[in-house]
């Protein structure tokens, strides 16, 4: 008689418990740096209606149902940089962000 799939710990292993702890005090003192100097801590949109204006770096899309089941389209981020020019332009001058990118491959030698 099966009893199923075999269920593992559920408890991280080591490593990655060494690894998680790790990446969370680079984190903080990445944040401690920049809050000391008066910086501004900022997010920038994870999905946008258009493609990354870099003709060299091809933009990841994908399609998602928005809540009012409407379909649609979006972008996944190559890099914060045109939103974080627009804060800057705003006169947010003294900003940083931590954050993710997204890359579907890359057309040039550029990056």
């Amino acid at each position: 008689m099966s009893r199923g799939p075999r269920r593992t710990s559920r408890r991280p292993a080591p490593e990655r418990r060494r690894a998680l702890r790790l990446q969370a005090e680079v984190l903080r003192g990445i944040r401690r740096f920049f809050q000391r100097r008066g910086y501004l801590e900022v997010t920038t949109p994870l999905l946008s209606a258009g493609a990354d204006p870099a003709l060299h770096i091809e933009s990841l899309r994908t399609r998602l149902r928005l809540p009012g089941g409407e379909t649609g389209e979006w972008y996944l981020p190559t890099s914060p940089e045109l939103y974080m020019k627009r804060l800057v332009a705003e006169g947010f001058e003294s900003i940083y962000q931590i954050c993710p990118f997204f890359r579907d491959g890359e057309l040039g030698p550029l990056h």
